[in-house]
């Protein structure tokens, strides 16, 4: 307390005023986590005030981003999230201009919000804009490039250019491969992506590839007994039970549908043991499950 309230004192290149403005933007997330709505948006205000004052111009992109956040997640005002994500985003490129890390970041972060919003051509411009900064200053092979990737992917299948949201899938996921830990959360997160836009496609082949890929990552990850284990293996007997049913031979169209019916049935040992037997989730993998029987 003592050090941030000398006069013009520096610690990591803050100002006492700007390090109070980080401060408190750390403690309104706190306070939000304690139910505390309207005492948190204040903070948040208060620390926004103190990094204009304190002139530090990122800071105050940051916390004018994270208020559009607060009132986009926590209060649903889509008008005054827009106009904060806007005033955001013009500061940042009024202060480093287009080609920053920081301007990239906060391009893909209010693309991402027009994306939730339903503009989906707009988010597509500002995720665009942010991978062709971020390569240019990063290069193209970079944890945040992959992700930017896994995020245009998503806005071009949400426009129905299935396509393009294939290729932008399968560069998020060979980059990842490359920098992250095999079973990272992120690449099982990209690979139940294209396995769910395959299917879509009826691509089943691809479809069931990418879904035990995914499912590998669950169980090395959080384990066999949890609600996203056992939605990947609902999607992955789901997948599978659309293979069987593409005219293969006799002996593979059992020998799938053994699989599909293995799959279906562990999904809903997991469901059963996590929600009341009613629930509709467990209703989906009964029904799945008697496809299955019906196939055999």
């Amino acid at each position: 307390e003592e050090m941030v309230q000398k006069n013009g004192a520096r610690v990591d290149g803050l100002s006492g005023e700007a390090m109070r403005a980080e401060l408190l933007g750390t403690l309104s997330g706190v306070l939000y986590q304690q139910g505390l709505c309207q005492e948190s948006e204040a903070m948040l205000w208060q620390a926004r005030q103190l990094a204009k004052s304190a002139g530090h111009a990122q800071l105050y992109v940051k916390l004018t981003c994270d208020l559009a956040q607060f009132n986009y997640k926590r209060k649903g005002n889509m008008q005054a999230a827009e106009k904060h994500f806007k005033e955001g985003l013009g500061s940042c490129m009024k202060t480093h201009g287009l080609e920053h890390i920081d301007t990239a970041s906060t391009l893909e972060a209010v693309g991402l919000f027009y994306a939730q919003k339903g503009d989906l051509q707009e988010a597509s411009r500002l995720i665009t804009d942010a991978i062709k900064v971020r390569k240019k200053l990063l290069g193209r092979e970079h944890a945040s490039v992959a992700e930017a990737y896994h995020n245009l992917g998503t806005v071009q299948e949400r426009l129905q250019n299935h396509g393009n949201a294939v290729n932008f899938y399968e560069d998020a996921l060979l980059m990842k491969r490359k920098l992250l830990p095999k079973r990272h959360v992120s690449i099982a997160e990209t690979e139940h992506r294209l396995g769910a836009l395959y299917r879509k496609m009826r691509r089943h082949e691809d479809s069931v590839r990418h879904f035990r890929g995914c499912l590998g990552g669950c169980l090395e990850t959080i384990g066999e007994h949890h609600e996203s284990t056992a939605s990947v293996l609902h999607n992955l007997g789901q997948a599978t039970l659309a293979l069987a049913s593409r005219g293969r031979g006799e002996a593979a169209q059992s020998r799938t549908l053994d699989e599909a019916q293995g799959f279906l049935e562990r999904a809903l040992a997991i469901r059963v043991s996590l929600f009341h037997k009613k629930h509709v989730c467990v209703a989906d993998c009964h029904g799945d499950l008697g496809r299955v029987r019906f196939e055999k």
